[in-house]
């Protein structure tokens, strides 16, 4: 009898064992999948994913500006935003520092610098734009720097001086530096004229483009196709009519500045304006913008608009899914776009299907302040909730995104 009581006690026990696996197993199962049909605001896991990498790096700068090179990124960086101290750093794919430089330590004493624009080759040589306040005197000029791949200074020229002067974008080409921006003359006119120039790597002007009719015309960003050729986005308004509304506006250029072709946005009572640009090796343009939902409206829209070389428009799509700052190639045949939603966390987005995106928890960040890809890993760089003058540096696998 005992013997069979211990035998009947130990079955008690592989089945109570056996129920409770069971109970845990059901648990786990309902907690992974229990949700699947609907995210939070009704989104589904699918549109929806989290994959907040574990490698999340702080550094004591405020980063801006990125740019891929062979081995890393370059980018400019604030020590100390109140007094203008920007820094160039280098990371390596493990996003350690491999070098820093101060990039206006001696320009930074006698005025205020403001950097806005930094472009890398692939070599490492970077080209940095921005305007320097020479206070008391109420005028800015623009200023162009080129760096070598070790972060030393090649030449620094100031250009142009206005009462303001906004040096929007530049890139770094074979032979050469493009500038795009504009400026404001109130001696002569009550409002903005666009402009774009070219130097070569010696800091000699080889062209300047000026856009100074009538109307205002405000360059945001500027591209480069394979030929030759120059792309640069931003808006327009006619100033002498009854209607002064932006409208996004496309400029194509050739390689010495002329211009090919222009296109407005064509919806003239809707306020609308272009900032970003993409052109790939086909000779597609790749246009990102923002419009009012409608005439009037504070609503806004994003904007996605494909062209081809001619200016011909191939297609548009509009979307409301986040506010998109910046659009950028990943493997070199989808396009991704990136921004804050309206909970503060990051949004990346497959631009041609805007169902899928990637969402990444805001717990240690505030807000996004650039994304980058190194390669291997997609860097995105954020303003940290513990000090405005750091950076989180989240990475995440590129093979990740959108699976």
């Amino acid at each position: 009898m005992e013997i069979e009581n211990k035998k009947g006690s130990k079955i008690a026990i592989i089945i109570g064992v056996l129920a409770v696996a069971l109970v845990i197993g059901i648990l786990v199962i309902v907690k992974c999948f229990g949700n699947s049909d609907s995210g939070d605001n009704g989104k589904s896991k699918d549109e929806k994913k989290n994959i907040l990498s574990t490698k999340y790096k702080l550094i004591d700068y405020r980063v801006s500006k990125c740019s891929e090179v062979s081995d890393g990124v370059i980018c400019l960086s604030s020590a100390d935003t109140k007094k203008h101290e920007e820094v160039l750093i280098k990371f390596n794919k493990d996003n350690d520092i491999v070098w820093k430089k101060e990039v206006n330590e001696e320009a930074k004493l006698e005025g205020k610098i403001t950097g806005s624009a930094l472009s890398c080759n692939n070599e490492g040589m970077c080209a940095y734009g921005a305007d320097y306040s020479n206070a008391p005197v109420a005028s800015e000029q623009g200023m162009i720097i080129l760096f070598n791949n070790q972060g030393d200074k090649v030449f620094e020229i100031k250009t142009d001086t206005y009462y303001t002067h906004l040096t929007n974008d530049i890139k770094i080409v074979e032979g050469g530096i493009v500038v795009t921006g504009e400026y404001y003359d109130k001696d002569k006119n009550d409002n903005y004229k666009g402009f774009v120039s070219k130097y070569d790597l010696n800091g000699k002007l080889l062209w300047k483009s000026t856009y100074d009719q009538e109307d205002e015309y405000r360059f945001n960003n500027v591209a480069l196709a394979s030929d030759g050729s120059i792309y640069v986005v931003g808006y327009t308004k006619v100033l002498k009519s009854n209607m002064e509304k932006s409208r996004g506006l496309l400029i194509k250029l050739d390689k010495t500045g002329q211009m090919i072709w222009k296109k407005e946005y064509e919806k003239d009572e809707i306020e609308s304006s272009y900032h970003d640009i993409l052109v790939n090796e086909k000779g597609e343009v790749f246009v990102l913008g923002t419009r009012d939902k409608e005439a009037n409206a504070l609503d806004q829209l994003n904007i996605f608009i494909k062209y081809d070389s001619t200016g011909k428009k191939i297609s548009e799509k509009n979307n409301s899914v986040a506010q998109i700052e910046e659009i950028y190639f990943y493997n070199q045949d989808k396009i991704i776009g990136y921004g804050n939603g309206e909970d503060k966390e990051i949004v990346i987005l497959n631009m041609s299907d805007t169902k899928n995106k990637v969402l990444l928890d805001n717990s240690k960040y505030d807000i996004i302040t650039g994304v980058v890809s190194n390669g291997e890993n997609l860097m995105i760089m954020t303003v940290t909730k513990e000090s405005n003058n750091k950076t989180g540096i989240i990475n995440i696998n590129n093979d990740e995104l959108f699976k």
